[in-house]
């Protein structure tokens, strides 16, 4: 499962094979086939392993991770000044890529 993230207003929203848009409409994405995704606007992709989320419904820790450009994804509509600005800020994220809660 993919996530997008908008660091504008900070909402997250499931991706799905039709273009959906984050509250503040900067950032936006979508499934291209059952495994790539696109997107655009200042945010970033969270994965959620498949296992562990069937596993968290039954009280167990939900592991998800920031996917870079290039995993399957696809970052549409950037000016070449402003990738090298995401890129930097998701070299930061990168440190804290694995993250884990209770689900």
């Amino acid at each position: 499962m993919k996530l997008l993230n908008c660091m504008e207003c900070d909402d997250i929203v499931a991706l799905t094979h039709r273009k959906r848009r984050c509250r503040c409409k900067k950032s936006s994405g979508k499934y291209i086939n059952d495994l790539e995704v696109e997107y655009e606007g200042p945010s970033r992709i969270i994965g959620i392993d498949n296992r562990s989320y069937i596993t968290a419904r039954e009280g167990k820790d939900l592991t998800c991770f920031i996917i870079k450009e290039g995993c399957h994804i696809t970052r549409t509509g950037m000016s070449p000044d402003y990738r090298t600005v995401m890129d930097r800020i998701l070299e930061k994220d990168m440190d804290y890529s694995l993250l884990k809660s209770k689900g």
